[in-house]
This record gives structure tokens, C-alpha cells and sequence, in this order.
């Protein structure tokens, strides 16, 4: 993620990240990577988003894919959510990335819907 554009330096400046850390001899990749690990500490003080993805499971294991990020292991319990309405939003996975729109870091909540189980809907 390429961090050093307008909006996001003066967003990062405005959270408090001092630019005066770095010696002059600095290169860019060292400061991208500043400011990528600024944003992940910082990420509850970020606009946040959500948007639904599905938590997909094979065998042991299960796996989040959505754009640039994705994770494998133990994401959610389903069984803890299966008796809940079936509109509810059961968040599992979060992360920092820019926002197209605007040009702003924000932070992306991904949540699944319950939809209709044997647990929740009368037969």
C-alpha cells in the first residue's frame, strides 16, 4: 500500500504522526512502512467501514478473501451465532486500507449475515 499521497500524509499528520522522526537520509519505503504500522495502532481513531463477506470453510480450516486482504485459521465460532436473528451481522475481521473515494485511510469492518438455521427460524 503505497501511503504517501496528500490526503493520507495530511491525515496521519492530523492523528499525530511526527514526520520528525526520521533522519534526513530517510528513503520512502521506511517512512510507508512508518506510517502503515501508525495507522494499524491507531486504526479505532480511523473512519470505519463494513461491508458483508462471507467467512468460507473447507475441512479444518477457514478463509476470509475480500480485495488486497485475506486470512486462514479459526475466523468465527458459527455454532455461537446460529440461534441469532437471522439479519444479525456477526463481524470477524478487520483492517486498515484506503478509502478510493476520498483518499483517507479508514478502518474496514467484514461481517457475516446469520441468514436462516435450523435454530432460528420455526419449523
Amino acid at each position: 500500500m503505497n501511503l504517501l499521497k496528500n490526503t493520507i500524509i495530511a491525515q496521519a499528520i492530523q492523528l499525530g504522526f511526527d514526520f520528525e522522526q526520521f533522519t534526513n537520509d530517510a528513503d520512502l519505503h521506511e517512512i510507508n512502512e512508518a506510517l502503515y504500522d501508525f495507522f494499524n495502532e491507531n486504526s479505532e481513531k480511523l473512519p470505519r467501514l463494513e461491508d458483508e463477506c462471507e467467512v468460507n470453510h473447507n475441512g479444518r480450516t477457514q478463509h476470509v478473501r475480500y480485495g488486497d486482504f485475506s486470512v486462514d485459521g479459526e475466523i468465527v465460532d458459527f455454532a455461537a451465532n446460529w440461534h441469532k436473528s437471522p439479519e444479525t451481522k456477526v463481524f470477524h475481521s478487520d483492517f486498515v486500507m484506503e478509502d478510493e473515494e476520498d483518499g483517507l485511510i479508514k478502518t474496514m469492518h467484514l461481517y457475516y449475515v446469520v441468514g436462516e438455521t435450523e435454530y432460528n427460524t420455526n419449523l
